[in-house]
């Protein structure tokens, strides 16, 4: 059996993003560390996206940022100055090629291309070729979407997205359009986002909380209907298509820290379950971990703070419920507060009198008692 002081199992965002700030600190230099994957990852086939005001995750490789968001709703348009605040899009391949090069330069970063079978209780994992003892492993795989539990509320955002090229100039490179809410709902929660990287070419998506997925020819169909509808039939061409699904539950995730097996990203708990944004709190997650390991033991597992945790479940309840229709939940949230203040919120940086102040902006009838449920049926 090989012997390594740190195991992380999957080479995703979670996986590379722990692999790199362990690469990046010297103090790791001495621990001989295993990243494992069924393949080594190098493929365009995710944008990560994630508002901040920090300029300090992966700044090398941001392919585009925006300091101004439009929100729309069938009667009402806004574009926000978010300053100090960025709008920030990652893509996958250039994540992927940046992160590896940094870990293939470390001698004591080790890579297997193996498939993953059994992660054992005792510090083990077994592949489809070989045992190895970590004494601690970090794991990002497995079954994310939660099945329906008692008392946890979960919902899918689910996704498809298409670049395309305009042939004349449409966009407004300067402004993202965050949500678009006018569009047939159909009793549900959907939305478009427009992410322009020139005057020509940008990322638009089709997105829908719900819970269930479609068929995928009706993504398609919407993406069509949108782009024709909101650009006057102007010809295209569609340079790469992704699709995702992200669950969004109140599930309390968890992770077994006396075992030293310590889930990351979505299992961590790192997908926040109002708006299924994971990226930035991975970073954070994982900033967390690292603070212990140099402690030289973790001794608390990463979880959202409580009342974020309630604040989400309370949000979920109200979109599942569908007492309202679900884009005047954000047409109150965006429109009847000041921007910055609600994406420091959603950023979970807020104090108790910043969360009053936000949410005094939504139906407090149904939000009210939508909080008191949650509050007695959170785990």
């Amino acid at each position: 059996m090989k012997k390594y002081d740190i195991i992380i199992t999957g080479a995703g965002a979670a996986g590379l993003s722990f692999a790199y700030k362990l690469a990046k600190d010297s103090f790791f230099d001495e621990k001989k560390i295993l990243v494992l994957d069924k393949e080594e990852k190098s493929a365009y086939d995710k944008t990560w996206c994630f508002w901040s005001k920090e300029n300090n995750i992966f700044p090398e490789i941001i392919l585009k940022k925006w300091n101004k968001l439009l929100i729309r709703t069938s009667h009402k348009s806004q574009i926000f100055d978010i300053n100090p605040y960025s709008y920030n899009l990652i893509k996958s391949s250039d994540f992927y090629r940046y992160v590896l090069k940094t870990l293939h330069s470390k001698k004591n970063f080790h890579f297997k291309t193996e498939k993953i079978e059994e992660i054992r209780t005792h510090g083990s994992v077994v592949t489809n070729k070989s045992i190895y003892h970590g004494e601690y492993i970090f794991n990002s795989i497995g079954n994310t979407i939660i099945k329906e539990k008692e008392k946890v509320i979960t919902l899918l955002q689910h996704f498809k997205g298409w670049e395309i090229q305009m042939e004349r100039p449409v966009f407004n490179p300067e402004v993202a359009t965050l949500m678009d809410f006018d569009i047939d709902q159909k009793g549900d929660c959907r939305f478009v986002y427009v992410l322009p990287y020139d005057e020509f070419t940008a990322m638009v998506e089709y997105t829908v909380f719900s819970e269930n997925l479609f068929d995928r020819k009706e993504y398609n169909a919407e993406l069509e209907n949108y782009l024709n509808t909101k650009y006057n039939n102007q010809p295209y061409k569609i340079l790469h298509e992704e699709f995702g699904v992200i669950p969004m539950s109140d599930f309390k995730y968890t992770s077994d820290v006396k075992n030293s097996i310590i889930n990351i990203g979505t299992l961590g708990g790192a997908t926040k379950a109002s708006t299924g944004y994971t990226f930035y709190f991975i970073q954070m997650q994982i900033d967390h971990y690292i603070k212990q390991l140099k402690k030289s033991k973790i001794k608390k597992a990463f979880m959202p703070k409580f009342k974020y945790r309630l604040y989400d479940s309370v949000l979920l309840h109200v979109l599942k419920e569908k007492k309202v229709p679900a884009y005047t939940i954000f047409e109150d949230l965006f429109f009847k507060s000041e921007i910055k203040l609600v994406l420091k919120f959603l950023s979970e940086n807020t104090n108790i009198l910043e969360d009053i102040i936000v949410m005094s902006k939504v139906n407090i009838p149904v939000f009210s008692r939508a909080m008191i449920r949650r509050f007695r049926e959170l785990d």
